[in-house]
């Protein structure tokens, strides 16, 4: 299915795609990323005022209260220097009772004159160790009851208290509230000793402390904020340029993720997402709601590479690019989908004839590609599909998938999806379910035994899935043909083989030495990453590569020879066992079968059924057995149902039996109980 085909594409920018008209598909330009990340810009800008606008608000408040404590220590400083300078000399070493000396009263009311007349004392008193007022210059406080006086009190223990106040606003004060000022309580301290004597009380105007703090912060503020707005420009530079960084980064992951980058063309995801988007832009009626599909394959494509080496493959492949893109038309949609793979829709053809459309794709292709001077031809298988009114584009894309499966099976390699009557071809629909099965749980396995046909012992099962839809368990018959035909047969076979081995795990001492079967189709082995991903499988689930089985239809070895030669080689190499599953219906050559690293024939069931009443059929049974011997190989004969089917092949030398009369296909647990009655029993027939 395209959607689920790999998207290549290295991370280096794209080189120039096929020029021709059709759309390499929808991207998101820089137009279009200018206009979304304007707004987010602008949020970032707006984000990041935020915190620089709250970072000013702090820094200011802070740069203020800095300041008023700078202001209050200036004053406590000036008080300190007239207590110590000017007031305590005079009073002398004596704390000071109820009064001072007259003249020390003299030169403290002196200082008070010329302070005062500069403006820079209000108010001064003196107080004694007991906190009462011996002298103020305006005579006020001595009547003050001092145990209210919590401030002079902290004084007189030699604690030096300032806070701003207004003149006249405490208790012991009289006449009318006055200006702001600096109240401070300054200790008198005395001689070497620092011996206190009292407490000088002095009221500073803050008029001027204010009017210095405010001339500061001004100029502090004017040159915060110019540091915070460059801060908030380098901000907005850093995010705007990170801004554009990520558009163009998110636009490059937006083309990567929709294009093949070498090619420069859309790739599975893009082209599912531009299918759509024209799809839901066109009119009723309109040809543009029903495009017809086309998927091309380029046959053998490993070979070139091998030849010519991947570089001169890849201009092979740039080529087949451009000339499809030509022969598509000028209003089509054109697609790289993986190493080899294009997808094409065009939305003007529903009147012309679909087959003819698709075989002037083929055609296209025809010519010989000139790889670095050297002519190559290229054979392409091309499978085609128009959509229905209101069809999904999943469900169209596993249709021309289907047909792309037809294609490569015809002889002209050209074939458009056909819905037919039978059963697996009519649920077809069910496909686009399937996609999701794996993930919704609803596949599991049954597990049908294999008894060594000379004692009946269990050597090995094989996996069978079946797909529980809506609580009715489908059988392989009804979906598994059509998922064959597209590319999800991959996740389903590396389910298959996860789930099988984690289940030998699981049954423990149980199924000791057990071997578990499971089936490959012809597009896995067509898949160059179909081994290296099965062995990576085997190593996580830590059972030995010899305990798991591959079967191989004989038809499935004839789709590609070469691929399923290199891929059953690499899982020989590493101890898996190869078998060959349905022997007898293909054209097997006895060449071509001693050539392969096989380990194990299934003798088909065609044979198996009519090996006792048909003697020709018993012959060819006998011969098979007898080749595989040779050859090196244990021989199964599956289908058995009969005991006389059973003794005759065993008379004839089959070496595994597996069929309806050893055990019909059962579950993980029935199995375990299934064997433990085997073991009661001992009897090839010990369930059904």
């Amino acid at each position: 299915m395209p959607t689920s085909r790999p998207t290549s594409g290295p991370t280096s920018g794209p080189t120039s795609g096929p020029t021709s008209g059709p759309t390499s598909g929808p991207t998101s330009g820089p137009t279009s990323g200018r206009k979304r990340a304007v707004p987010l810009f602008a949020i970032y800008a707006a984000a990041s005022l935020v915190p620089v606008v709250a970072l000013g608000a702090v820094l200011a408040i802070t740069y203020r209260a800095d300041t008023n404590n700078s202001a209050m220590a200036e004053a406590r400083s000036q008080a300190s220097l007239l207590a110590d300078d000017i007031v305590g000399p005079t009073l002398g070493s004596k704390p000071l009772e109820g009064s001072i000396p007259p003249s020390a009263a003299t030169a403290i009311a002196a200082a008070f004159s010329r302070a005062s007349g500069e403006h820079r004392l209000l108010r001064l008193r003196v107080r004694d160790m007991t906190g009462a007022v011996v002298w103020s210059d305006d005579g006020s406080g001595k009547s003050a009851d001092v145990a209210d006086d919590d401030e002079a009190l902290d004084a007189t223990h030699g604690e030096v208290v300032s806070a701003l106040n207004r003149l006249n606003a405490d208790a012991n004060d009289e006449g009318p509230i006055g200006p702001r000022v600096v109240e401070i309580y300054q200790p008198i301290l005395i001689g070497p000793a620092r011996t206190q004597v009292g407490v000088l009380e002095m009221y500073l105007p803050y008029a001027p402390i204010q009017k210095d703090v405010t001339a500061g912060l001004h100029q502090m503020y004017a040159l915060l904020a110019a540091g915070l707005l460059a801060l908030w420009v380098v901000l907005g530079a850093i995010s705007a340029s990170t801004t554009r960084r990520l558009r163009k980064r998110a636009e490059r992951l937006q083309y990567i993720a929709h294009h093949h980058v070498p090619s420069g063309m859309l790739n599975a995801e893009g082209f599912s997402e531009a299918l759509q988007k024209r799809r839901d832009a066109a009119a009723a009626g309109d040809a543009a709601a029903t495009p017809s599909v086309a998927l091309i394959d380029v046959s053998r494509f490993r070979e070139i590479n091998e030849a010519l080496g991947r570089a001169r493959g890849d201009e092979v492949l740039l080529e087949l690019g451009r000339r499809l893109a030509g022969a598509a038309g000028t209003d089509a949609v054109v697609a790289r989908l993986g190493g080899d793979e294009f997808a094409l829709a065009s939305f003007t053809i529903r009147d012309v004839d679909l087959r003819a459309w698709a075989l002037r794709l083929q055609a296209a292709a025809a010519e010989p590609v000139l790889a670095d001077g050297i002519p190559v031809l290229v054979e392409v298988a091309v499978g085609y599909y128009r959509a229905g009114v209101a069809e999904l584009v999943d469900e169209l894309l596993v249709r021309v998938d289907a047909a792309l499966g037809r294609a490569k099976m015809s002889v002209d390699k050209c074939a458009g999806y056909v819905d037919r009557p039978d059963l697996a071809a009519s649920n077809v629909a069910l496909l686009p379910r399937f996609h999701r099965a794996i993930a919704a749980g609803e596949l599991e396995l049954h597990y049908q035994p294999k008894t060594l046909l000379t004692d009946g012992s269990v050597v090995a099962v094989e996996a069978l899935i079946r797909w529980n839809l809506d609580g009715e368990l489908l059988p392989p018959g009804v979906f598994l043909p059509s998922i064959e035909q597209t590319a999800m047969i991959h996740p389903l076979t590396d389910w298959v083989a996860r789930t099988a081995l984690a289940q030998l795990n699981a049954w423990g001492p149980a199924a000791a030495g057990l071997e578990v079967a499971i089936n490959v189709s012809a597009r896995n082995l067509s898949d160059p990453g179909f081994a290296a991903r099965l062995l990576a499988i085997v190593a996580e689930s830590g059972v030995a590569p010899e305990r798991l089985i591959v079967e191989i239809t004989e038809t499935a070895l004839f789709v590609d020879p070469d691929a399923a030669r290199v891929s059953l080689g690499t899982l020989h190499d590493a101890g898996i066992v190869l078998s060959i599953d349905d022997f007898g219906q293909g054209q097997t050559s006895l060449a071509y079968l001693a050539a392969l690293p096989i380990d194990e024939l299934k003798i088909d069931r065609a044979f198996v059924s009519r090996v006792v009443a048909d003697p020709t059929h018993a012959a060819i049974v006998r011969s098979i057995i007898q080749l595989g011997h040779t050859l090196g190989l244990r021989v199964v004969a599956e289908g058995i149902e009969r005991d006389s089917e059973y003794a005759r092949l065993l008379a004839l030398g089959a070496d595994i039996a597996q069929g309806y009369l050893i055990a019909r296909p059962m579950s993980a647990a029935a199995f375990v109980d299934w064997l433990a009655a085997r073991v009661t029993t001992g009897s090839h027939a010990a369930a059904s």
